[in-house]
């Protein structure tokens, strides 16, 4: 399973791709750099866009046409009225710098001498901040001396603020759009989230908190524009965030956001709030960079290709030869040049209002050249200035990311927002058209508005689903005529199935136990059974009673589920793992590794508890004190179980770790090598004085080593080397495979090495060795294949081995258990930049080979027959990247009834990216790569979204399920996963 990862904080800025031609005309000003600077005025400037490693092409500014955003040499200065203060919500600022510290804020209060007090005693302004000479640091606790000091630790903030600001006609550096701005620095991200090592839910949270800090005090700074180069996913968006962002527009501040640099349309935050300006990037030829994210939700582009700015003189340029300057491409870079933009509009028009500002940005822009598309077009600050009063309307679709609609009737409904931006209009004539064959407008496609300044109108739209096995993306056009002319907008969302009264739906009841609250519910998981054993899914939750943990089992009981109560260990705080595992006899049971304290309160301890299925037959408490290795995320994500007639049930894992005594090579005179590194490792129950604990055991010490290498003929030279685990199948649960490669470094041969339970001792084994060599393999990633042959799915009956060749390119080897090599094949990104980033899963069906893997931007289906066909197909998956922290939708495998077969799926959970839903990859009739309708689904607010399950009391069918709790009842809803 590929698990969500999350990342918190700025829209990454993609390193400068390609190399940037100085104009040859005369400069911009007398600012050194300005004539690298094509965003402000392009002229003869060229970019050399890259295509791949090793080739590119010359990009050139379009005369008249070119993206730049019609920069003023004086910086707007005769025009605007005031001065503007803009919030930097960023990495910091390097406030020191000569291109920078003329033009920041300063609250002259709490400065000394001009500058930032160290370790301010008195709050001079009394607003709780003690030394806020210039901005905030919220990225350090309260109290900490650097509180006050927002300084840029990681360059991004500091080019950001130079975008915008930084000091025309010093005879330094580059020269931003108006010097009449102040900049507010307030850090709320920097290296540390940068680099970070393991980006998480808690992290987002931490970044989200302290934006909301760093807003409330921006409005009690009253600024007048808060940039935001940066983002976040639905998991940590939250209620009181935006009533704050809602806070910030009701106090007139006006807020700009970078749309994300992912190359897809997915609703981010805080882009997708009502009333913040999204900004997609576009390149020097006036077309959305390869990388821009876009769509009709995104309001309007500006420059972020090659763009140079201010960058802190401590850290080295990567794409420029001068220190304190930095090129970097990135929606982080086009977000300030709309920003300094709405900041020029507030000064030439002091009282002006969100909304005009809008319609002058909206009605000046220039259309794009091609491609991608956005709500309106590219940022040209003085056709805004200049622009005279007219009606500006256009559809608002930023609350338009899904359409649901009743699987009975396949009617969608939507109420699309029409606003009028500026001057009244009457006799707006609007007409909404399906650009999507699937889609069928009935009702409400063509009207006539009366709309005053600033007022919004709802089109009542009907439509009909002409097929719900068809794809969930459709597409309209808006068409908007004024008197000043017509324009087209185009926007593209999802059709989701709304699950209330779905009669395919099926309720489970759960009978809780008295005292249990309903609404613990939603945070039930899944006990994992890697291995397939059980019949039905088994679920789990826990709650903190008292200071002790109370852990609680649902098993499916006829037509419902049945709360029951496991006893854990005394002071048990946390639950490590909870697994379904073979027993004797042919029983089965659970496995739970908890993490805990012991009597004295401080000493942390670790337990497993092995109970039988049904909590009373066999019950094991067993004790582990790590000795050298312990049960990190890389040991459980290769668990396995093997049964002794001694031990009982034996966990066997892989992960990084020296040999314990027991299996160390007695002959002090042969050399073993003990460093850390990858082994087979296995925990041995031992019982002394009634008591059990785990045993740390090393399976491939070296008997075993002296026994494979004799058995495969190998001399001293030859390496003998780990590769993976191989799944353990349903048919063979006694049985632990292991991949080995062997041989020169620059061919290997491969074996499976199977074991057994009552061999681990005795470092037994038998080889199958595989008839097939390579010089790539040894470096891959193996991934169980679920077989869809004779219409049943059978788990973990194959494996996929795949190899990275290139950035783009992978080798996927297709063999069964018994190391019998079924087919070899090649898969390859469709474009040399869309690279790839993992292999998903992989299916067989007969003669048909199923891979599913990730690229950059798209997820990729390729099928490969043997008798040497090949059919691939790509769509766009929605991925979030900031620094330091990346944010995807969670991916994992399913299988599909599609008429008279199944088919392989992959389950996607959007929950916790962008929107509360899941929805399912698949292929069509086709047999090309479609996520269908009918199984994208929407979840209620009263249920969570849990991975697909095979329930074999319901014809072994595949379900969608969702576990669902009110104040007093809960239940478990599944809906058959068919076409």
């Amino acid at each position: 399973m590929n698990k969500t990862i999350f990342t918190l904080g700025l829209i990454l800025a993609t390193s400068a791709q390609g190399a940037l031609t100085a104009a040859t005309r005369a400069p911009f000003s007398n600012d050194t750099l300005t004539k690298y600077q094509w965003a402000l005025q392009a002229s003869d400037h060229r970019v050399l866009r890259d295509d791949t490693d090793i080739r590119s092409q010359e990009v050139s500014a379009i005369p008249g046409r070119s993206a730049d955003v019609q920069a003023s040499p004086d910086g707007f200065a005769s025009v605007m009225k005031k001065n503007i203060v803009v919030a930097v919500l960023d990495s910091g600022v390097e406030v020191q710098h000569a291109d920078l510290a003329a033009i920041l804020y300063h609250n002259d209060k709490e400065c000394l001498n001009g500058g930032i007090p160290y370790k301010p005693e008195a709050d001079k302004d009394a607003n709780g901040y003690k030394g806020d000479c210039i901005g905030w640091n919220f990225m350090v606790p309260a109290g900490a001396p650097n509180e006050n000091n927002p300084d840029d630790d990681l360059g991004h903030g500091t080019h950001v603020a130079g975008i915008i600001a930084a000091q025309i006609g010093n005879k330094t550096g580059v020269a931003g759009i108006t010097n009449r701005v102040r900049i507010l620095p307030l850090k709320v991200t920097g290296a540390a989230d940068a680099n970070a090592a393991n980006s998480s839910i808690s992290a987002s949270t931490a970044l989200t908190s302290r934006v909301i800090k760093a807003l409330r005090y921006a409005i009690e700074k009253r600024v007048d524009v808060i940039n935001i180069s940066m983002g976040w996913p639905a998991a940590t968006d939250s209620a009181e965030l935006r009533q704050t962002f809602a806070q910030a527009q009701q106090a007139g501040i006006f807020i700009v956001a970078a749309a994300g640099n992912n190359n897809n349309n997915s609703f981010n935050f805080p882009c997708s709030y009502p009333g913040v300006l999204c900004v997609a990037a576009t390149g020097i030829d006036n077309t959305l960079t390869g990388f821009s994210n876009y769509g009709g939700q995104v309001d309007i582009s500006a420059p972020g290709e090659e763009i140079l700015s201010t960058y802190p003189n401590a850290k080295a340029p990567m794409n420029f030869s001068v220190k304190g300057y930095e090129l970097l491409n990135g929606t982080s870079q086009a977000a300030p040049f709309v920003s300094a933009g709405v900041a020029v509009l507030k000064g030439a028009y002091p009282g002006i209002s969100a909304d005009e500002i809008k319609a002058r940005l909206f009605s000046a822009a220039q259309d794009l050249e091609k491609g991608k598309f956005t709500l309106f077009g590219t940022l040209k600050i003085q056709s805004a200035l200049n622009m005279s009063a007219r009606p500006v309307v256009a559809p608002d679709f930023k609350g338009l990311s899904r359409a649901l609609f009743n699987a009975g009737e396949g009617v969608v409904q939507i109420a699309l927002p029409v606003k009028n931006y500026w001057q009244a209009a009457d006799s707006v004539s609007v007409t909404v058209q399906s650009l999507s064959a699937n889609f069928a407008l009935e009702s409400g496609s063509s009207q006539t508005l009366s709309l005053a300044s600033g007022e919004q109108k709802n089109l009542a739209l009907v439509a009909r689903i002409q097929d719900q096995s068809a794809s969930s993306s459709v597409k309209i056009r808006v068409t908007v005529q004024t008197s000043f002319g017509a324009r087209s907008f185009v926007h593209e969302f999802e059709l989701s199935r709304s699950l209330k009264n779905d009669a395919a739906v099926m309720r489970l009841p759960i009978r809780l136990l008295p005292g249990t609250s309903a609404a613990v519910i939603k945070t039930t998981m899944t006990v994992n059974d890697v291995a397939g054993i059980s019949d039905a899914p088994d679920y789990y939750f826990w709650e903190a009673k008292e200071g002790q943990l109370h852990l609680s089992i649902l098993q499916m009981n006829g037509s419902s589920y049945q709360q029951r109560h496991i006893e854990l260990p005394a002071g048990t705080k946390n639950i490590l793992n909870f697994m379904k595992v073979p027993l004797a006899n042919g029983m089965q049971g659970y496995w739970i590794g908890t993490m805990g304290l012991a009597a004295d309160g401080k000493t942390k301890t670790m337990t497993y508890l092995l109970v039988s299925e049904d909590l009373v037959s066999q019950r094991r408490v067993i004790t582990f004190s790590p000795e050298t290795v312990v049960m990190d995320k890389d040991a459980v994500t290769s668990l396995q179980f093997a049964l002794q007639n001694s031990s009982g049930l034996v966990p066997v894992f892989t992960t990084i770790g020296k040999i314990p005594k027991a299996d160390v090579n007695p002959d002090g005179f042969q050399f073993e090598n003990n460093s850390p590194m990858r082994r087979v490792f296995y925990l041995k129950a031992v019982q002394e004085k009634g008591a059990w604990t785990y045993q740390t055991r090393n399976f491939d010490n070296y008997q075993f080593t002296d026994g494979v290498r004799a058995a495969l003929g190998l001399n001293f030279q030859q390496d003998l080397r780990l590769i993976t685990m191989l799944p353990q199948s349903v048919n063979s649960l006694d049985r632990i495979r292991l991949l080995y490669a062997y041989g020169s470094q620059d061919l290997k041969r491969f074996v499976v090495v199977e074991t057994r339970g009552e061999w681990l001792d005795q470092h037994k084994f038998e080889l199958r060795p595989m008839d097939y060599s390579s010089s790539m393999m040894a470096s891959g990633v193996a991934a169980p294949v679920t077989d869809l042959t004779d219409n049943f799915a059978v788990k973990n009956s194959a494996v996929s081995f795949g190899v990275f060749l290139t950035p783009i390119k992978a080798q996927n080897l297709f063999f069964d258990l018994n190391a019998r090599v079924q087919g070899e094949f090649i898969l390859q990104s469709s474009t040399t930049k869309d690279l790839l980033i993992s292999l998903v899963q992989s299916f067989r069906r007969g003669a048909e080979y199923f891979t599913f893997a990730q690229s950059k931007s798209n997820l990729i289906m390729q099928v490969n027959n043997s008798n040497g066909s090949v059919r691939r197909y790509e769509s766009s998956i929605h991925r979030a990247t900031w620094p330091g922290i990346s944010s995807t939708e969670l991916l994992f495998p399913a299988v599909v009834q599609n008429g008279s077969r199944l088919s392989p799926a992959i389950y996607v959970d959007a929950t916790q990216m962008y929107s509360n839903h899941i929805y399912f990859w698949t292929e069509s009739d086709e047999g090309k790569l479609i996520a269908p309708a009918k199984l994208n689904l929407d979840i209620p607010s009263e249920c969570r979204a849990l991975t697909p399950q095979k329930f074999t009391d319901y014809k072994n069918k595949n379900f969608a399920v969702l576990m669902c709790g009110g104040s007093t009842s809960a239940e478990l809803r599944i809906l058959p996963l068919s076409l």
